[in-house]
């Protein structure tokens, strides 16, 4: 090779390597130009233009000489040139609905006046001929705006959510990582949504980051040379088992080692048998256990553990009351498995737990607590226990940990252990890194650990015992190897000896159609075939330069984005796509692929979506739509008062946010009604917050649904604790907080935001302490900037009032009966939260209905719905309450409607052209 050929080979070699880096950003500018540039169908042709025109001539005279002297009589004065409440002025808008680009404005005029809200009460009102003039005019023009309007193929270029871009990348990869933690957190759209497409932005450090978590991604799934070492502890615990054996003594600050001849440790190879120290590098692996494997306790010797002959006998775990994160150490008690620098950092971890029940007994055997009383056994039937595992690392003064999986029961009778297994990957846990030249007392100890999750609130109560025999820690823990992550990509075929080129591309066709979520096309095929030619040479490794290529597709727009094809068979697909996202945050199954491609999946509609529902990723669906819909964030970030509420521990808040997720699930799952989002006749609970509302008979940490009495003011959303406390201060409750989230969530009328100016609560206020929650209220609404919103808003928040800043009822509060009774903007009086609900139930089905529709749209769509979507979402709200309010036809309706399909509808264009 001469020297000119030699520069032109690295000049390909270069530009190969750029296209890695840099495919994202190239590729998508040309998508986006390609959704910009796709072609729209017009209806209003030269034979109806002169139509148009007629329409557009009547609209305007009828605005000039009918509507706007009206608007100017009973409008302007507060949304005019001079004064724009609420950040609404109508004396600008565009009167030519059909050409211009103020129709929506004018439709939120249109629902301000149809709802009584403006204008005004203490304003002049117009008679009820002039509302008819001008209702008439703001429906009629509306009505032309959408007839005469370019239909456009709603599509909707939108990238992959965070949780999205993972369960993908999981999914591909057979890697469930949690790759999602090294992206920016996503922005949310005005309807409270990170999966709106014109929020999700892609800026140069997402393109950093895209190619990054790719690379690292691919490290972790293609494997290369033999199966990795496994670190493979086992303990066995009971009286004198650890007698001639060897076993460190880990404990440190707030945390009690279990004498030595109570412990064995062991180190276990492949086959799961203790090394016997044969060799001579087994001898010096086994004497590490002296130093660097034990068991610590929390919780003092006696109290709430003992060592018995089976096995270490613990009690239920007590939350006790909440400290400072930094002081956290778990539950009391809790068993820790403590390793120091003997653990890896990656990969796949299994634990397994050797338990049983407790006998009868051994139960009733006295244990001396802290305080000198005994722990008396909790005679409940049936018995359950669970148990509970977590990995974490040691701080100063407590523990960082994630917990492992759910809990498993343990069903196992006495005597007869069972072996319950906990799995995870170590890449999505808080394991320290090791530090060699760190001698500290509590570096480098990684903590693998259990309790019993039966929780009790007295230390004088012991539960549910378990007895623990011995609890494993392997990792990296690989049933087969190579594992999946690297046979799905480099899969055996006969070509794979005879012929490398012909297998590389079928290594390439099959990931990257996989990751693009449809078939590639030839010429993408022979693009990305010719990037490996191109760079085969830089890499010794042969899976090393496919990585490369791969990298480049993880990149692409292909699979960050779905896609919007033009074709039918394509749509099919990309429907798929769409419902498989919308209902699993996640690719398409087979069974919808192969729908898709015979051309029969929208004619199966529903009954994929009842099949979608009942699967198990469906919870994903649970978990995202719940927590932006019903604004869960807030609880999650509430920092409650712990002074004042010492028994809303971590355990509360936890099952606070999963009693609002399985109570949604449970209403979806079962097709119940959608106003069962108002009130219920059951709630989601376990013991834990049953015991925190004060709700008796509810046993086991399992939820599930516990019917309930009027007097004890729980059932539905309203009433629940992740609400109540995340609309809160944290130390008080706050209504107006309250009233914003029914406004906006329930009844799908959020109130405009207060002006930059509004005075907040002033606490300096003489006796503003003293004052109950509705007296501050109406001292704040008496001024003059704060009335016009709070009259609307505030009557919803006084219902609330029974409840405190943890969500517990209560009757009294600063001494002094509580006053929820309340006059609602139409006049009604509802006394609490009940008669609230009894007025929603009553007077606002519908109301309900369409919010709870319209939230549901926004997010299967991916973008906040418009005024041009009501006529979509008003036969949406009828299908549904001729079904009896059913949730599931909701769903059903939504996936099936023209904006879902895309099919052509009828969107004013905003650029006035």
């Amino acid at each position: 090779m001469n020297q000119r050929e030699s520069r032109a080979l690295t000049k390909r070699r270069f530009d190969a390597r750029v296209l890695s880096a840099s495919v994202l950003f190239v590729s998508a500018l040309v998508l986006v130009a390609h959704a910009e540039e796709a072609p729209v169908v017009d209806p209003v042709d030269s034979s109806a233009s002169s139509s148009k025109e007629d329409a557009t001539k009547q609209m305007l005279d009828s605005y000039q000489n009918k509507a706007q002297p009206l608007l100017e009589q009973y409008c302007y004065g507060c949304h005019g040139a001079d004064t724009q409440e609420a950040g609404f002025q109508i004396d600008d808008l565009n009167p030519n609905m059909i050409d211009g680009s103020d129709a929506e404005h004018w439709d939120f005029a249109l629902d301000m006046i149809n709802q009584g809200d403006m204008p005004p009460d203490y304003d002049a009102q117009p008679t009820d001929e002039e509302r008819r003039v001008m209702v008439e005019w703001m429906t009629s023009s509306i009505e032309l705006s959408r007839k005469f309007s370019k239909p456009v193929v709603n599509a909707n270029l939108r990238r992959l959510t965070r949780e999205q871009y993972a369960y993908t990348l999981g999914e591909l990869l057979h890697l469930p990582i949690a790759f999602e933690q090294d992206l920016p957190n996503e922005a949310k759209s005005k309807m409270g949504f990170t999966n709106s497409g014109e929020a999700l932005v892609t800026s140069p450090l997402h393109v950093e980051y895209f190619q990054s978590i790719a690379r690292k991604a691919l490290d972790k799934a293609i494997v290369t040379g033999e199966r990795p070492e496994s670190h493979h502890y086992r303990v066995t615990l009971g009286t004198d088992v650890g007698k001639g054996h060897h076993a460190a003594v880990i404990g440190g600050y707030q945390s009690a080692p279990i004498p030595r001849e109570h412990v064995r440790a062991e180190i276990l190879d492949d086959q799961g048998h203790p090394r016997s120290g044969t060799t001579e590098e087994e001898t010096a692996a086994l004497r590490t256990i002296e130093s660097d494997i034990g068991i610590g306790m929390r919780g003092s010797d006696g109290n709430r553990y003992r060592v018995v002959d089976d096995g270490l006998l613990l009690y239920s775990a007590l939350p006790h009351t909440e400290l400072p994160p930094k002081s956290w150490q778990g539950p009391s008690p809790n068993m820790k498995l403590l390793l120091r620098k003997c653990y890896p950092s990656e990969g796949p971890i299994i634990a397994r737990v050797v338990a049983s029940l407790a006998a009868i007994e051994e139960e009733s055997a006295e244990a001396e607590t802290a305080e000198g009383e005994t722990a008396e056994p909790t005679t409940e039937e049936p018995r359950t226990a669970a148990i509970r595992a977590f990995v974490g690392n040691r701080t100063d003064d407590g523990m960082e940990y994630t917990e492992l999986t759910e809990p498993h029961v343990v069903s196992a009778e006495p005597g007869q252990p069972a072996t319950y297994e906990f799995r995870g990957y170590l890449e999505n846990l808080p394991i320290p890194v090791i530090d060699l030249n760190d001698t500290g007392d509590l570096a480098n100890i990684m903590i693998l650990g259990i309790w019993n999750d039966h929780l009790v609130k007295s230390n004088s109560e012991s539960g549910v015992p378990i007895v623990v025999r011995s609890i494993e820690f392997e990792a990296p823990y690989y049933e087969v190897w190579p594992p999946a992550s690297h046979t799905g990509i480099f899969f055996d075929s006969p070509l794979k000896e005879t012929d490398v080129d012909a297998y590389t591309r079928e290594v390439l066709n099959r990931f990257i159609s996989k990751a693009f979520r449809r078939d590639l096309t030839d010429v993408e095929l022979d693009r990305y075939f010719e990037f490996w030619q191109a760079i085969r040479g830089d890499y010794d490794n042969y899976h090393q330069g496919v990585k490369e290529v791969l990298i480049a597709a993880l990149c692409s727009p292909h699979f960050l984005y779905l896609d919007t094809p033009l074709d039918q068979v394509a749509a099919d697909v990309s429907l798929a796509e769409k419902l498989a996202y919308f209902l699993w945050n996640s690719p398409p199954d087979e069974e919808l692929y192969q729908l898709a491609e015979q051309g029969t999946l929208r004619e199966n509609l529903g009954l994929q979506v009842e099949r979608m529902i009942a699967d198990k990723r469906f919870e994903r669906f649970i978990d995202s739509f719940t927590t932006e819909w019903l604004r869960l964030d807030r609880h999650s970030g509430m920092n409650v008062n712990i002074g004042a509420y010492r028994d809303y521990t971590r355990f509360v808040k936890r099952d606070m946010a999963l009693e609002t997720k399985y109570f949604v699930q449970h209403v979806i799952e079962n097709n119940l009604s959608l106003l069962t989002f108002v009130d219920s006749d059951f709630a989601m609970l376990n013991q834990n917050l049953a015991e925190f509302y004060g709700i008796e008979g509810v046993t086991g940490g399992e939820f599930r649904p516990v019917s309930i009495t009027p007097d004890m003011h729980r059932g539905g959303l309203l009433s629940q604790g992740a609400f109540l406390c995340g609309h809160s201060d944290g130390t008080q409750a706050h209504p107006i907080k309250r009233a914003v989230w029914l406004k906006d969530k329930i009844l799908g009328t959020p109130p405009p935001p207060p002006p930059p100016n509004v005075p907040q609560l002033d606490p300096e206020t003489p006796g503003f302490q003293n004052l109950t929650l509705k007296e501050q209220l109406e001292l704040h609404r008496n001024k003059p900037s704060c009335v016009d919103c709070h009259r609307k808003i505030d009557p919803y928040g006084v219902a609330f009032e029974n409840y405190d800043a943890v969500g517990r009822y209560q009757l009294k509060a600063k001494g002094r009966p509580i006053d929820s009774r309340s006059e609602l903007p139409d006049g009604t009086v509802v006394n609490g939260i009940d008669e609230l609900k009894t007025y929603l139930l009553e007077k606002q089905p519908d109301a309900v209905t369409k919010s709870v529709v319209d939230h549901l749209m926004a997010y299967a769509l991916g973008r906040d719905t418009n005024y041009a979507d009501e006529p979509q979402i008003d036969a949406i709200v009828d299908r549904v309450v001729a079904d009896e309010y059913r949730v599931q036809t909701a769903i059903r309706a939504i996936v099936e409607s023209p904006a879902f399909l895309g099919v052509e509808t009828s969107i004013v264009s905003n650029s006035g052209e």
